[in-house]
């Protein structure tokens, strides 16, 4: 069978000195809230103002959300949507086209 190769674990020796100051991981805050919601439906308009390279008009905080959904990366100062983000938008597209045309409408 073949597979990924195992990796040594990488482990950090920066750790914070008190570890109740450590905040969580934004996404995992994100992964059940409204706001994945709302940033999930608002997606395909970023994506549209990314392409028109537009980026000033997504809030600081918006964009910061997306990448910690990583659904939007940093790449040489500029902002690109993952191979996730993509999934993501494909999917509200998709659901959008379901509802304007529900089956059985002809």
């Amino acid at each position: 069978m073949v597979g990924c190769p195992q990796k040594e674990p990488i482990i950090s020796a920066a750790l914070p000195a008190d570890p109740s100051r450590v905040t969580p991981d934004p996404a995992s805050i994100l992964s059940t809230s409204p706001r994945k919601d709302l940033l999930r439906a608002s997606l395909p308009s970023t994506v549209d103002l990314l392409h028109r390279r537009r980026a000033a008009l997504i809030g600081d905080g918006t964009i910061g959300d997306y990448v910690a959904l990583r659904w939007l990366e940093w790449n040489g100062g500029t902002l690109r949507l993952t191979v996730t983000g993509q999934d993501v938008c494909d999917q509200v597209n998709a659901e959008a086209r379901q509802a304007s045309f529900p089956p059985g409408d002809a």
